[in-house]
C-alpha cells in the first residue's frame, strides 16, 4: 500500500453540498447557499443507458485530476441492476466557467457504496492555486507515501475518458447549497449497507439528486481544507423505506410529490470511507501518479 489512512477521532462539522442543473430537480431542501467557485470540487454527474433512455442525475466530487467519486447507486439502473454506460460530468472552473466531460466507469464497490469515474484530466496547477485560494479537489483522509515504493506506471489507456452524450436542456441554473449535520450515528447492527444516519431537523434535508454528494468534516488537528470522509446515499422516510425505493426512473414523473416525500424524511444516510482500504486500492490502481501529484501540488 502507498497510503496511510488518517483516522479522525471527532467529527465536529459536516458539510453537505448540492447544485442544480435541471428545470425541476429533487435536491437539497432548506440549505445554505454558498459559492460554487470556492467549493469547485463538487461536480454534477448525469448517467443513462443509451440515447433514448432516461437520465439519472447525481452529485459527486473531484478527488484527483481525472477521478470523480460518487455513489455506487448513481451508476446502475435501479430496476435492472445493470451498470449504466453513458456518463457526463460537469465541473466548475475558475472565472465562473464550467467544463462538461464524458466519463468512464472504472469501478463500483457495492458493499461500501461508492463508484469511481474517469473524466478528461484537469490542469493540476488550476486545481491547486496558491494559498489562501481554495483548492479544486476534495481532500480524502489518505496520505500518499512516496517513500513506500516506486510510482506505478500509468498507460495512455488509463488516462482516456469514456464516450457518451446527453441532452442540453438542463443547463439553466447553478446553485450550490450546504447543510450542517447535528450528529452522525453509527449504523445499526442489522444494517447490511453499513450506513451512518443523521436525523433531519428544521426541514434541512437532502433529496434524490443529492445522491453521491460529499460529506466533509473539519478537524482541529488538521488544517483546511476539510476532509471528505463519506458520501450521501439515501433518506429514511416514514414506513421504514428509503427515499430512493420510491424514486421513479422517468424524469417526466419528477413532481412536487417527490419533493414532499423528501420533506417527510426522518434521517439522512451516509457511507463513510475513512477506513476503507478498497477505495485506497482503487485509487492506486487507476491514478496513483496523478493522485500523488495533486496532493503534493495542493500541499495536502
Amino acid at each position: 500500500m502507498f497510503f496511510d489512512i488518517l483516522h479522525p477521532k471527532i467529527f465536529f462539522l459536516f458539510l453537505f453540498f448540492y447544485f442544480q442543473f435541471l428545470n425541476f430537480v429533487n435536491g437539497i431542501l432548506a440549505g445554505e447557499e454558498i459559492d460554487w467557485n470556492r467549493n469547485g470540487f463538487v461536480v454534477k454527474v448525469l448517467a443513462r443507458e443509451g440515447p433514448n433512455a432516461p437520465t439519472k442525475s447525481c452529485t459527486g466530487s473531484l478527488i484527483s485530476a481525472s477521478l470523480v467519486l460518487t455513489s455506487g447507486d448513481c451508476v446502475v439502473d435501479r430496476s435492472t441492476k445493470e451498470s449504466l454506460n453513458e456518463f457526463v460530468v460537469f465541473v466548475s472552473k475558475p472565472s465562473d466557467k464550467e467544463l462538461r466531460s464524458t466519463g468512464k466507469l472504472l469501478e463500483r464497490n457495492e458493499q461500501n457504496g461508492w463508484a469511481l469515474l474517469r473524466i478528461a484530466p484537469q490542469n493540476i496547477t488550476e486545481l491547486c492555486p496558491p494559498s489562501p485560494a481554495p483548492k479544486w479537489v476534495a481532500r480524502l483522509n489518505f496520505r500518499p507515501l512516496l517513500t513506500s515504493g516506486p510510482r506505478l506506471e500509468v498507460s495512455q489507456a488509463d488516462l482516456s475518458s469514456g464516450e457518451g452524450a446527453v441532452s442540453e436542456d438542463f443547463l439553466n441554473e447553478n446553485r450550490l447549497l450546504r447543510i450542517y449535520l447535528d450528529k452522525l450515528e453509527k449504523p445499526p447492527k442489522d444494517d447490511g449497507l453499513n450506513q451512518y444516519r443523521s436525523d433531519v431537523y428544521s426541514g434541512f434535508t437532502a433529496c434524490y439528486d443529492d445522491t453521491g454528494a460529499p460529506l466533509l468534516c473539519k478537524l482541529s488537528k488538521y488544517q483546511d481544507p476539510a476532509l471528505q470522509l463519506g458520501i450521501f446515499q439515501s433518506l429514511t422516510v416514514p414506513g421504514g423505506k428509503t427515499a430512493k425505493d420510491d424514486e421513479p426512473n422517468d424524469k417526466s414523473n419528477k413532481t412536487i410529490d417527490e419533493l414532499n416525500k423528501c420533506k417527510l424524511a426522518t434521517q439522512m444516510r451516509f457511507n463513510l470511507f475513512n477506513a476503507d482500504e478498497s477505495l485506497a486500492k482503487a485509487i492506486e490502481k487507476y491514478a496513483l501518479t496523478e493522485f500523488v501529484s495533486v496532493y503534493h501540488e495542493c500541499g495536502f
